[in-house]
């Protein structure tokens, strides 16, 4: 990922009012600063795919975790919510889903899964998907999500992606947080989730 979500709002106009970065499970309050009117925004990373266990320097790194964001209004937003940080995959290993209630991103695939999300390829990358979901009970929740980068085999460029996950190639650990995709013969990395209040 080579863009943070907060340089979305740089020419907006709109009062940042509240934001947190959830790099651990557990449970979301919904915070007192947060009034019914105000613009949420919800970003989601899953986990990076571990690279591949192959001792040979043609070895594949591992996927970036799909990311998404997903917006609504303060009054939308349910009062509490579990949540779960996808933890970047072992060597060879997918990594882990990030959920906010019923929201899933899905963690990168293993460096040794398979050969069509090559990073030297057209990447995924940046392929994106718009709907709506529900969340606790309100379906007024808007999303975009966007797909982790491939993995790249040998030296070859790995995928890179704005608000996925990167990925990682043959070459070393060159994966980021959050979600990065492992290099050859390395973890992935974890996701996290960012939440961002905005007024006006």
């Amino acid at each position: 990922m080579s863009t943070t979500f907060s340089d979305l709002f740089a020419n907006s106009g709109a009062k940042l009012v509240y934001s947190v970065t959830l790099t651990t499970s557990g449970t979301f309050s919904k915070p007192a600063d947060i009034e019914d009117n105000d613009d949420v925004y919800i970003y989601l990373n899953a986990g990076g795919g571990g690279g591949e266990n192959n001792d040979n320097a043609a070895g594949r790194g591992g996927n970036g975790g799909d990311g998404a964001v997903f917006r609504c209004k303060g009054r939308d937003l349910p009062s509490s919510v579990a949540y779960l940080i996808g933890s970047g995959g072992a060597m060879g290993s997918a990594g882990g889903n990030t959920t906010f209630g019923e929201i899933t991103v899905v963690g990168g695939k293993s460096g040794a899964s398979d050969a069509d999300n090559d990073g030297t390829a057209p990447p995924l990358a940046d392929k994106w998907s718009r709907g709506t979901r529900g969340v606790g009970g309100s379906q007024n929740i808007l999303s975009v999500v966007w797909y982790g980068a491939g993995g790249g085999a040998s030296n070859g460029t790995p995928g890179k992606s704005m608000f996925a996950g990167d990925g990682g190639n043959g070459s070393g650990d060159n994966a980021q947080i959050p979600g990065g995709g492992g290099g050859r013969k390395q973890p992935g990395k974890r996701g996290e989730i960012s939440i961002f209040a905005c007024r006006g």
